[in-house]
């Protein structure tokens, strides 16, 4: 009896050692949560990457710019990394869960003041010409520039759509819908295709800025 006593309290130390080491295991679980931003306009930014220092181990921010990462080892620091932007290195408390605003600021460069000064024409050569060596750069690396060379790609897009009328006959300006409206037909476009005047009557413009990820594929505008 003696014996099957000290067994049974062996078994529940042994058993509340091991509930006690889980417990203790997920309590250290690392969690950080958080929303990347332009540092100054205060604009989400979609597909950033996001490491913890020194490893393999990430993820990327959705669409809206929040993302979520966690880890049960010790790492203390993650790493933000956006095309555009300069590297930014986050301290994060080990086995917390833990919330997180970035901001992120652009490492665009203004180019300094140029000076340009008419000097004696010289004859073109494709020798030692820098236009040309930049040309010869761009065909031998057209494959490594390609969007889909990079996991992610940000740019602008412009989009302009016009419709104009031309060859306008004095029966159709004398109509009875265009009574009131003849000042549109005294100033019609100055631009001429083909020697024709041209009468705008729809005209749109867009603006946008472009995300794309390759890997896995998504699009945002």
């Amino acid at each position: 009896m003696k014996h099957t006593y000290k067994t049974l309290i062996y078994a529940l130390t042994f058993f509340s050692a091991t509930i006690l080491g889980i417990s203790s295991a997920f309590a250290q679980k690392t969690v950080i949560t958080g929303t990347v931003r332009d540092a100054v306009t205060k604009e989400t930014l979609p597909y950033v990457s996001i490491f913890f220092n020194d490893t393999r181990l990430g993820t990327q921010s959705d669409l809206d710019g929040n993302f979520k990462i966690s880890t049960n080892e010790d790492y203390n620091k993650l790493k933000f990394n956006y095309v555009g932007y300069e590297v930014l290195y986050k301290n994060i408390i080990v086995g917390q869960t833990q919330k997180l605003d970035i901001l992120l600021k652009s490492n665009a460069q203004s180019l300094n003041e140029v000076t340009i000064i008419a000097g004696k024409k010289v004859r073109y050569s494709n020798k030692n010409n820098p236009a040309v060596e930049l040309i010869r750069q761009v065909i031998e690396n057209k494959d490594k520039n390609q969007p889909k060379a990079y996991e992610t790609v940000q740019y602008k897009e412009y989009e302009k759509m016009l419709f104009s009328m031309s060859n306008l006959s004095e029966k159709f300006k004398n109509k009875r819908l265009f009574r009131n409206y003849q000042f549109l037909f005294q100033e019609q476009d100055s631009s001429k295709i083909g020697g024709k005047n041209l009468l705008p009557i729809y005209i749109q413009e867009k603006l946008a800025d472009q995300y794309l990820s390759f890997y896995p594929i998504k699009v945002k505008q």
